[in-house]
């Protein structure tokens, strides 16, 4: 038991210090690659919200431009009609204009 001890030992310094020493890296590259994994990680969870936040802002910008046009094509109608009827009343003073009108 002690004896597999130290051959796990020597060997983890072997693979950790020793090779890793001749080759010009970084000591313990076992810890340095789990670090790294974990920052690609975090950059990529970073990158998908980032991608989540544009989707929703350009949803919400082709729902502006709906609302836009629909603002537009109300507006117009209303000129055809010969009525001039600012885009933001709501339906219930439309009506009570009308009714006036009668």
């Amino acid at each position: 038991m002690e004896w597999a001890f130290a051959i796990l030992f020597a060997l983890a310094i072997v693979t950790q210090v020793i090779i890793p020493s001749f080759r010009g890296g970084t000591l313990f590259p076992y810890f340095r690659t789990k670090q790294r994994l974990r920052g690609e990680i975090s950059r990529n969870r970073e990158e998908i919200e980032a991608l989540r936040v544009q989707m929703e802002l350009q949803q919400l910008e082709q729902k502006l431009e709906r609302e836009k046009a629909a603002l537009w094509d109300q507006q117009l109608q209303n000129l055809r009609e010969g009525i001039d009827i600012p885009a933001n009343q709501t339906k219930q003073n439309k009506q009570n204009q009308k009714k006036e009108r009668s």
